[in-house]
């Protein structure tokens, strides 16, 4: 249960955590990954802040702005977030969302 967005500017499409599905609850993960379509390569990315853990989050490219949006998700299926975070794909940065 992670998301994806893809960033045409970057032409890379940018995952964030996630949380493993099935019978066994693992917990989720809070690792950044970008998928370069010209070089057809994953990297794993290494901002200095990004999001808490959490899986069931929401991901979309925002045209106005130019960054990914990420919005809620949780821990686990019972405790939810209620932020929003921006990636910023030339930088390779998260920021909250104020």
């Amino acid at each position: 249960y992670s998301s994806m967005a893809y960033d045409p500017t970057s032409r890379r499409t940018v995952l964030f955590g996630g949380a493993p599905g099935g019978q066994k609850l693992e917990k989720p993960r809070c690792d950044t990954w970008a998928y370069d379509l010209a070089k057809n390569t994953w990297t794993q990315l290494s901002p200095p802040t990004s999001p808490s853990a959490r899986g069931w989050h929401a991901m979309a490219f925002d045209a106005a702005t130019g960054k990914i949006v990420l919005f809620g998700g949780g821990a686990d299926r019972n405790h939810f977030q209620n932020d929003t975070w921006l990636f910023d794909s030339s930088s390779n940065t998260w920021s909250r969302a104020s």
